[in-house]
């Protein structure tokens, strides 16, 4: 009887565990750049079926303020896509999407960001 109940909880628990493997993170730091301005970066997102969702405020001198929202997912094959808006403080808004995979420790990616000024493109490569 007690060896059949340790069974079915271990069981149970094992379906909980695969069934819900999301999870949230927030971040809060501050960074100072070479002029000696300190900005405040706050951030949060979470993750769920190999999608994440992200936030991103900095805030600096003279209330500057510049936020993120993107999404990055992973493809079947290893790869990723990424894709989002950011809105800075005057209320332009530039949207950027990307990809990039990864194999044999050589990784590439590339993308683009659109906003009220025109497009930009790049793309590179990392090795471990």
């Amino acid at each position: 009887m007690n060896k059949a109940l340790i069974i079915a909880v271990a069981t149970t628990s094992l379906i909980v565990m695969t069934a819900t493997d999301a999870f949230a993170w927030e971040r809060h730091g501050t960074v100072t750049g070479s002029g000696g301005y300190s900005r405040s970066v706050t951030g949060s997102g979470s993750c769920s079926g190999g999608s994440c969702n992200n936030s991103r405020q900095v805030t600096g001198p003279g209330g500057y303020s510049r936020t993120r929202q993107g999404q990055v997912s992973s493809n079947p094959d290893g790869g990723w896509t990424r894709n989002g808006t950011i809105t800075r403080r005057n209320g332009n808004q530039v949207n950027y999407e990307g990809s990039g995979s990864c194999s044999g420790g050589n990784c590439t990616y590339g993308g683009s960001r659109t906003g009220p000024y025109g497009t930009t493109t790049h793309s590179g490569g990392i090795s471990r």
